[in-house]
């Protein structure tokens, strides 16, 4: 019995080493199995894209030299941001100084309307101004709030007068994200331009409020070549900034002809589609300078590791390259439908690979997002350009025209299409000097320029829906 008992013992013994064996032989033939995918996988990718002239890193981008004479960014203003301990206060905080606590308390007395307190002197100003029903009293506060900023605009205008403009990024880093602290003080600059535009136009300074709203047109082209999503978002958050200080004067008929005619020259300079594919091209480059670094740092004798890593670089680039693609024929025939990144990336955070593409997940960006606000956007700078030229028609004619083809040529050369349905803009009048402006937006269902659920993106009304993006 006992001599039984040890040979089955000894049955179990073996068949657990044999088990054992199998679990580290086929844990083994999968790493190497991985090891060898993965490598493939992303070789096979990369020689794919490289076909396609595609550049995947950040270093290939790497713009030419700019004089700091010719470099709006030259100047120590913007240079002295990125000092790692200046000892000094920083030039361009001036754009906010602080407020007193006597000036708060006068504010108090003085100001219509819901407003925030605070320290600094530029941020009390715009909230105030974030209160449309009292603009026209509220004016002169504003205007006097941002007294001790002019000094430093006239500096960033002086500046912009410079024929190139190009920030100190630097192509070779391989951390994420690049430092680009230049793009806080120029959306803090267009938000006091865009205070002191209208503020100027409540008090009757129109050809001052046209000064500063080409002056916000300076500031967003200035980030037109710059390599990632952020200097996107702020350059369309100022071409919005801009907007809505055109919009206010339009509704004032506040702008002569000739200030209307140089708007809409600006606005044809603005054709925001391309920048998505060639700013998404860029940021891929410095997040692929970021694997490549992660992988020469694991040692070589760590092939399965290293294929992990190339694994999921491959998904990222074949989703950034699906999205570029996506957005390339956007460009070309116009918007058709989305490419539904979002669920792609939803597909992978939901299943058993989000453990093989941690760094895509934590990497891909919002792109959907992005690509909604651009559209939104790009549809109300053509949407501008018809209420400019509305608003010339006005002035000559004294009327409002019955249909936007009355529009051309006289103030546009050609007819601005709604760049979602591909047809014109709708319009209809809707008093003797009201009149309704708007594009379907993404449903491509004419919802007869309805604003309660944001079904259409009308003129001059901001789309609540974009509002956080």
């Amino acid at each position: 019995m006992g001599k039984r008992l040890w040979q089955i013992l000894a049955a179990i013994g073996i068949l657990i080493i044999c088990g054992v064996v199998a679990i580290i032989a086929v844990l083994l033939g999968a790493l190497a199995w991985n090891s060898w995918a993965g490598n493939r996988e992303w070789e096979t990718l990369k020689a794919e894209l490289h076909s396609k002239g595609e550049k995947l890193t950040l270093v290939e981008f790497t713009p030419p030299a700019v004089p700091d004479e010719e470099n709006f960014f030259g100047d120590p203003l913007w240079k002295e941001l990125l000092l790692e301990n200046p000892g000094h206060e920083l030039i361009i905080d001036r754009l906010n100084p602080p407020i007193s606590a006597e000036e708060i308390a006068r504010l108090k007395n003085s100001v219509s309307g819901q407003w925030k307190e605070s320290n600094k002197r530029a941020s009390v100003a715009t909230s105030i101004l974030s209160d449309p029903t009292h603009h026209h009293q509220n004016a002169e506060s504003i205007l006097t709030l941002l007294g001790p900023v002019h000094p430093l605009l006239d500096r960033i205008k002086d500046l912009s007068a410079r024929p190139k403009a190009q920030f100190p990024f630097d192509y070779t880093q391989v951390k994420i994200p690049l430092k680009s602290p230049h793009q806080t003080y120029l959306l803090l600059a267009g938000q006091i331009l865009r205070a002191r535009a209208i503020a100027q136009l409540e008090t009757g300074h129109s050809n001052s409020a046209f000064d500063d709203t080409q002056l916000i047109f300076r500031l967003a082209d200035k980030l037109h070549d710059e390599p990632i999503y952020i200097s996107l978002l702020v350059r369309v958050t100022l071409v919005r900034l801009a907007l809505e200080s055109i919009q206010k004067g339009l509704e004032k008929h506040a702008w002569n002809d000739a200030q209307l005619a140089a708007f809409d020259h600006e606005l044809r300079n603005f054709d925001l589609l391309p920048e998505v594919a060639m700013t998404a091209r860029r940021e891929r480059g410095a997040y692929n300078q970021f694997y490549n670094h992660l992988i020469t740092k694991i040692p070589s004798s760590k092939k399965a590791r290293v294929a992990f890593f190339q694994r999921d670089q491959a998904t990222f680039n074949r989703l950034t390259q699906e999205w570029i693609e996506h957005l390339d024929a956007l460009n070309e025939s116009g918007f058709r439908q989305k490419v539904g990144m979002e669920e792609k990336v939803l597909a992978i955070k939901s299943g058993w690979k989000r453990y093989f593409h941690l760094l895509t997940l934590l990497t891909l960006p919002a792109t959907e997002g992005i690509e909604d606000r651009v559209l939104d956007t790009q549809s109300r700078v053509l949407m501008a350009r018809i209420a400019c030229a509305i608003e010339r028609y006005r002035l000559v004619r004294s009327t409002l025209p019955g249909r936007l083809d009355a529009l051309v040529p006289e103030f546009l050369p050609v007819l601005p299409k709604d760049i979602i349905a591909h047809e014109p803009f709708r319009y209809r009048r809707t008093a003797e000097d009201k009149y309704v402006l708007y594009s379907v937006a993404m449903n491509l269902v004419d919802d007869s320029g309805r604003t309660d659920a944001n079904e259409d993106w009308v003129w001059g009304i901001p789309t609540k829906n974009l509002s956080k993006k």
